[in-house]
């Protein structure tokens, strides 16, 4: 899993997932893992995409060592009132790191 999300940073650092990125994904990981990051770029803004690709290679390597990281972000948004308009936008990250079952992983 580490290898796939990694391999998908570094095909991404374009901000493109070209068709041959597309197949070397396939070919080294696997039809569903392909469709997988397909629908996740389609659905997501590139910023969505940037943290969730840096979260899932967070945990994964957690996972390697035997520790188990859980990671929740606040995403913050002030409006103003009269019109709608988005004038202050922040993330707070806030994660849990234990031995693995100690935190629910």
């Amino acid at each position: 899993n580490y290898q796939f999300w990694y391999v998908t940073t570094y095909s991404l650092r374009d901000g493109k997932l070209s068709k041959q990125e597309q197949k070397i994904l396939q070919e080294k990981f696997g039809d569903q893992k392909l469709e997988l990051l397909i629908k996740i770029l389609s659905e997501s803004s590139q910023e969505e995409v940037n943290n969730f690709i840096s979260e899932k290679i967070i945990v994964d390597t957690f996972e390697v060592h035997k520790f188990t990281q859980k990671v929740f972000y606040f995403l913050l948004t002030l409006t103003e009132i009269h019109n709608g308009t988005g004038v202050w936008l922040d993330r707070e990250l806030i994660s849990k790191q234990g031995r693995k079952g100690a935190i629910g992983g």
